[in-house]
């Protein structure tokens, strides 16, 4: 999968230094970290399903689970909203 292949994108501000920058393909949602414009952690790929099902474990607990977030558990819960939410929109449309 290349940049190029991806539908859509967002950014999220976890904190003032932590951002996640979401992506898209119609059937994985690509997720890495940056901290201070410098990558940090591993690059993450989930299946769209996945994403919704991770993302709303993360939002219930206030857990960042794998996610190299160092964050508050308001914080973290707004990341899981979001992945949540993008795993949902992040759907390849029907011919």
């Amino acid at each position: 999968m290349t940049s190029a292949s991806f539908q859509s994108g967002s950014d999220l501000e976890i904190t003032a230094n932590l951002n996640a920058a979401f992506q898209c393909d119609g059937k994985f949602i690509c997720i890495d970290f940056y901290r201070d414009g410098q990558k940090v952690g591993r690059h993450f790929v989930l299946a769209s399903r996945e994403a919704v099902e991770v993302g709303m474990r993360i939002a219930q607990t206030g857990l960042p689970e794998d996610f190299p977030i160092s964050a508050g558990p308001n914080s973290v819960r707004v990341f899981g909203n979001k992945l949540r939410e993008y795993g949902e929109s992040c759907t390849v449309s029907a011919a």
